[in-house]
This record gives structure tokens, sequence and C-alpha cells, in this order.
């Protein structure tokens, strides 16, 4: 494929090695393959809240330990002195950053453009698109800050990589695997890693059976995979890499919080012409720049994510 930078000109579409616009050209603009998952409908990041008019960029929870189910009673003499107890406080910080993406086209390139082909008013109507794809990188790089991680470095994930997953959070001290009937054990992990497991469950003699192996070998393409051993599990290619690795990742629901910036108090320029996705914080607007013929459009959104409760955050790091 060709790149095209912007500002997009009638000369980089009509020239050189792309020629996209000789009239013998027809039919719909397609694109290329490109992962299109995203997991924030699922409630498996929790929304934690919006700094919009806070006067802050960062939203602060408290979190507490010694109360409740965490303070049994001690036995005690029919005289006895009872002893005091502690409390323990705990704080997790959650702060949005800016995330921006903008493009450009020539007027001469609008004026001779066909209908439906590629212009500033149709990429605008893709950004919330890159809003998703922006907030799932977010997840990646979220679960590649866990704490602690299981798997080999420069090793194919296995069978036992998984279990070894599993096993952590049935023995986690009061993590539950289905809250209220749902689902609430998580796991992100990147294709070749699902690959590697999936080659490594073909030699565990009690997965030769038609179902199981069928459910282990089909594939899916990205997103959604199955419910196996008490964890979703979910493909994307999103997940990072790093020194020859891949690095997804196990999450407890709610574990992971998320945050924007609403715009209330934001002014546009042209408000009859910019996009407002207010649920997003996305604003979009548009520009024109006679003096060098060109039209532009810029996306901003503020957004930002962090883990919450560390015990409920593990890595699967394995050879990419």
């Amino acid at each position: 494929m060709a790149s095209v930078s912007s500002p997009i000109t009638h000369a980089q579409l009509d020239g050189g090695a792309i020629q996209a616009r000789y009239a013998f050209i027809l039919g719909a603009i397609r694109r290329r393959l490109r992962e299109m998952v995203s997991l924030r409908t699922l409630g498996a990041v929790r929304y934690a809240g919006n700094v919009g008019g806070t006067g802050s960029d960062t939203i602060r929870e408290t979190f507490y330990d010694g109360i409740g189910w965490g303070a049994s009673m001690a036995s005690t003499a029919e005289t006895g002195t009872t002893s005091l107890s502690s409390v323990t406080v705990d704080i997790e910080d959650i702060a949005v950053g800016r995330y921006s993406l903008g493009f450009s086209e020539s007027y001469q390139s609008r004026i001779l453009g066909r209908p439906g082909e590629i212009n500033v008013e149709l990429l605008a109507q893709l950004i919330p698109n890159s809003w998703e794809a922006t907030w799932m990188d977010l997840v990646a790089t979220t679960l590649a800050a866990a704490a602690a991680d299981f798997g080999t470095s420069g090793v194919d994930m296995s069978f036992d990589d998984y279990l070894d997953a599993i096993f952590y959070y049935r023995t986690l001290d009061g993590f539950m695997f289905s809250v209220d009937g749902r689902p609430n054990l998580f796991a992100m992990l990147h294709g070749q890693q699902l690959v590697d497991l999936a080659t490594s469950v073909k030699a565990e003699p009690n997965y030769q059976f038609p179902e199981p192996t069928d459910a282990q070998l089909a594939g899916r393409g990205p997103g959604y995979q199955m419910s196996w051993l008490g964890a979703e599990l979910y493909q994307s290619n999103r997940v990072t890499s790093s020194g020859g690795n891949r690095h997804g990742g196990f999450f407890g629901g709610g574990s992971i919080g998320w945050i924007n910036a609403g715009l209330d108090q934001l002014q546009v320029e042209n408000p009859q012409t910019a996009i407002i996705v207010p649920e997003l914080g996305l604003v979009t607007e548009f520009r024109g720049v006679p003096a060098d013929a060109k039209l532009q459009m810029y996306s901003n959104t503020w957004i930002g994510m962090a883990i919450q409760d560390d015990s409920q955050v593990r890595g699967m790091v394995t050879d990419a």
C-alpha cells in the first residue's frame, strides 16, 4: 500500500505509484483488514467518572480494608479488655491525557473527487472508531503494567501457563468468578498466544474429545473466543510487544478503571459544524486554510485508564 500524507492532494491520488483516480477504477471505497474490537461495553473495565468541571485531571478513589468482612472479632475473656483494631486505607488515581488525530485535504482534491471518496467529512465520521481503537490500546498498555506475570519470556504460551493464571484467581482471597450471574474474570491475549495455547492443548489427553478440542481450535478472529475454566477469553492483537514477547493478561471485573473529561464547558469555534460525542468526551472540528487551499479536520479527546486493584490484574508474557 502507498501512504497518502496530509494534506491529501489530487496529485498524490492521481499520480506516482497510486493512480487511484483513473477513470477506469470504479466502485466503492474499500478498506484493508483491521481489527475492529472493543471491550468497553462489557463492563469488564469500570467507568470511574468524569473530571470535566472538577478543576483536576485526576480522579482519586479510596479503598478500605480491616472493616466488615475483613475484620473478624477476637475471642475475649469475660472481663478482658477489647483490643482496638486498625483500618487500612489505600488510594488509587486515574488521570486523563489528551489524545488527538487530524487529517487535511487540498481544495483541488475535493473539487476533483468522486462522490463517496475519502475526504475530511468522511474521515470525521470514522473518528469514533479511532476513539475505540485508542481505548483498546489503553487496555493493552494497562495490562502490560501488571504487578506480576505468568508465562515465560521467550517461550510459547502453554496450557500450564493458562492453568497457572486460573489457579491464581481461585486462591485469591475473596475473588468471585461470577458476580450476580455475570462473568467476573477476563483475559485479553494476542492471537499468537492463543495459537500457541491451542497447540499445547492438542497434546493434553483430557482434551482429545471432539467438543472441547473443537472449542479450543476453532478460528473466530478478534474478539470473544470462549468461556474457559472460569475466564472470559478475548483475542486482541493490540496486546503489546516487548523484548520479543507478547504481554497479554487477566483481570477481574472492575479492577481496571477508566475516566474521561466531559465537554460541557468547551466553547468550540464553529459549533454548527463541530461533531461532539458527549459520552466519549470526543470533539471533531473543521477549518479551512484559504492561503494554502486546504481543508483541515482535528479530533481531540481526554481519557485515562489505570489499574485499581493490583491483586486482580496479572500479565501473561510469552514468546511472540
